[in-house]
């Protein structure tokens, strides 16, 4: 890349792996077992970074893959405590990247690995060389703020960008447009507010 260096792991081979350790391979042949991808990085320098991506299991039903212990308690002492779910010995990093901080890191590396991620949600694994058919994953996404952003193409700052939320249809070039009269929402009407600056959200 012009930006940097990426490093990848192949996606199939790795969770199948990771699976197996955590005592879920068996299990996700007949059903659903719940995964989750996540992304996180930090910056060496400015405009310099390293940004990795990968998959971790969050399904109760596993264990851990070193203790053999229910994945989410501990046994210490014979007191059961709850751990913490986002140990690095249950997740598998599938790319690495030692890159400079861009927009294009994000939808030229990392958007096929979430594409891939969408059809294990939709088709779950076909049978393949590395193994037997995997029924569709329980799949939730764990990235941060400006990850999302970049990843969805949306969101930003209100003055820069016109979709500012990755959430909804609000556009920055509707903020200061107003209703009045019967137009005005239901608050509004009830404080006397001649000027109703809300909308509805999240509902197409």
């Amino acid at each position: 890349l012009s930006m940097g260096r990426c490093f990848f792991l192949i996606f199939e081979k790795s969770l199948r792996l990771l699976l197996q350790a955590c005592g879920l391979y068996d299990l996700a042949q007949r059903e659903s077992v719940k995964v989750s991808m996540s992304l996180d990085g930090a910056y060496y320098f400015k405009d310099r970074m390293h940004e990795s991506t990968g998959m971790k299991v969050t399904d109760a039903r596993g264990c851990h893959p070193i203790t053999k212990q229910p994945l989410l308690i501990r046994n210490i002492d014979e007191t059961e405590t709850f751990c913490n779910v986002q140990s690095h010995e249950v997740c598998c990093i599938m790319i690495v990247a030692d890159a400079r901080d861009k927009k294009e890191l994000y939808q030229d590396v990392f958007a096929d690995f979430y594409k891939w991620g969408e059809s294990l949600r939709m088709e779950g694994l076909p049978e393949s060389i590395h193994g037997p058919a995997l029924k569709p994953f329980d799949l939730t996404h764990c990235s941060d703020m400006k990850a999302s952003w970049h990843l969805s193409n949306r969101g930003g700052g209100c003055k820069n960008s016109i979709f500012f939320c990755h959430l909804c249809s609000c556009t920055s070039h509707s903020l200061l447009s107003h209703s009045t009269g019967d137009a005005r929402c239901e608050r509004c009407k009830l404080r006397r507010k001649e000027k109703c600056y809300h909308y509805d959200v999240c509902d197409n």
